[in-house]
C-alpha cells in the first residue's frame, strides 16, 4: 500500500488502492441496503427498489469526481482571471511610462 504525507497520518490509502475501497465500499452498501429492503418490503418491491439502489450506487461512486472536476474547473478559472489581471496591469504601466 502506498500512503503519503497527510493520508498516512489519517490511515487513509493513496490514489487507486482509496478508489478502490470506496467502490467496494459502496457496492456492498447498496446490496446490503437491497436485502434490508427486500426483507422490510417483501418481494413485492424488490424491482422498484433494485432501481433506487442502483441509481444510489452510481451517484455514491459518481460524485467524488464530480466534485473534482468543479473544483478544478474554479481553480484553473481563478488562474485565468489572475493571469488576465496580471496582463492588463502590465499593459496599463506600459502605456504609462511610454
Amino acid at each position: 500500500m502506498t500512503v503519503s504525507g497527510s493520508d498516512a497520518e489519517k490511515g487513509r490509502p493513496h490514489g487507486w488502492e482509496g478508489s478502490m475501497q470506496r467502490i467496494i465500499g459502496a457496492v456492498l452498501g447498496a446490496v446490503a441496503t437491497y436485502l434490508v429492503l427486500m426483507a422490510v418490503a417483501g418481494t413485492a418491491g424488490s424491482q422498484t427498489y433494485l432501481a433506487a439502489v442502483l441509481i444510489g450506487l452510481v451517484v455514491t461512486i459518481a460524485w467524488p469526481w464530480i466534485i473534482a472536476l468543479m473544483v478544478a474547473r474554479q481553480v484553473k478559472d481563478r488562474r485565468r482571471d489572475e493571469i488576465d489581471r496580471e496582463v492588463q496591469e502590465q499593459l496599463a504601466q506600459k502605456s504609462r511610462g511610454d
